[in-house]
């Protein structure tokens, strides 16, 4: 399995104690499965920190590996999940509140964090928490991996195929600035991240990848005339 971590800088080794206490898990590594969420993470860091540039990184865990761990799994918004979350954010204590190796669960983002608050300020039940939640659209999934077993499992890899994807993604964005000057790069990233072409890309399928960027470029400006890109 393929994920990404999104950050201001890169490194060589993964610091498992490295995160702020008091996250979704606690301290621990924290991927995505999704590039477009990663990039969006690593943005924000920049923004924290005011220093570095977006980065994302690719690592793999095997199936076999991620099997022999201990794994907690959220497949939606449930009072289960808002009750862990909670205890995780609110803990007064370094050492975590589960014993969990990974656990795998819907992201608690910022239109999260809104609903969240408001149910610790007791403005709205348990069950309406709940129920805002799965009214969201656009649920996107987070993987956290504790220091204990993990650092023998998770490991930074590039495939041939991720790096061909990337690299698109890089190409389609200069091929952006340079129709328009007025454009950034991380202007340029957005509109790639944020296109149904990204998606294309991103699918095996289509084997858009391997393609030139000038090509991949068209579907690109097509769904900009036609204004389907958010």
């Amino acid at each position: 399995m393929i994920l990404y971590h999104g950050t201001n800088q890169s490194f060589d080794k993964i610091d498992f104690m490295k995160s702020k206490p008091n996250k979704d898990f606690g301290t621990g590594f924290y991927l995505s499965p999704y590039y477009g969420q990663a990039m969006e993470m690593a943005k924000v860091k920049c923004e924290q920190l005011s220093s570095g540039a977006p980065i994302v990184m690719t690592f793999e865990i095997k199936d076999d590996d991620l099997a022999s761990l201990k794994v907690l799994r959220f497949d939606d918004y449930t009072e289960e999940w808002a009750k862990f979350i909670l205890l995780n954010r609110n803990n007064p204590d370094i050492k975590p509140v589960h014993d969990y190796d990974v656990v795998i669960d819907p992201i608690a983002n910022d239109r999260v964090g809104v609903q969240l608050w408001k149910y610790e300020n007791q403005m709205i039940d348990l069950p309406t928490l709940v129920s805002n939640l799965r009214f969201m659209k656009g649920i996107t999934f987070q993987y956290f991996f504790w220091h204990g077993k993990c650092h023998k499992h998770v490991k930074e890899v590039m495939s041939e195929q991720a790096q061909m994807k990337l690299d698109m993604v890089t190409k389609l964005a200069m091929l952006l600035i340079e129709k328009d000057s007025k454009l950034d790069i991380e202007s340029a990233l957005d509109i790639v991240l944020n296109s149904d072409t990204y998606q294309k890309i991103l699918d095996e399928k289509t084997h858009l990848y391997y393609q030139s960027p000038r090509y991949v470029l068209s579907f690109l400006d097509a769904e900009l005339k036609n204004g389907k890109i958010a």
